[in-house]
């Protein structure tokens, strides 16, 4: 069975923040940023435990060559991406924010 994947709005914010964050970099950027992330969410929908549990029920998958990972969770029929989360940041700040959400 496949998982339909779906977004929290607050992970759809922080995507299209760190797009327009690549945008006013380069154009190019954000473009490869875009298709980093659209990668990971077809290796998801594929393969939805390739990335081990994490934090709780948590999972995390990074991107390709871009200093962020995809927190997500599971359902029986779903694939919850709750944010998109940079990699050097604390883990008790990522733990914190996953509890508001």
């Amino acid at each position: 069975m496949q998982r339909h994947i779906e977004w929290a709005t607050q992970a759809q914010n922080e995507l299209q923040q760190l797009i327009d964050h690549y945008q006013t970099l380069d154009p190019d950027l954000a473009a490869k940023f875009f298709f980093a992330v659209d990668q990971a969410m077809q290796l998801l929908a594929k393969f939805p435990k390739i990335a081990p549990r994490w934090h709780e029920h948590y999972r995390r998958l990074f991107l390709q060559r871009f200093p962020f990972f995809i927190v997500y969770c599971l359902t029986d029929d779903k694939i919850y991406v709750l944010a998109l989360f940079p990699a050097r940041d604390d883990a008790q700040k990522l733990s914190s924010m996953l509890k508001k959400r």
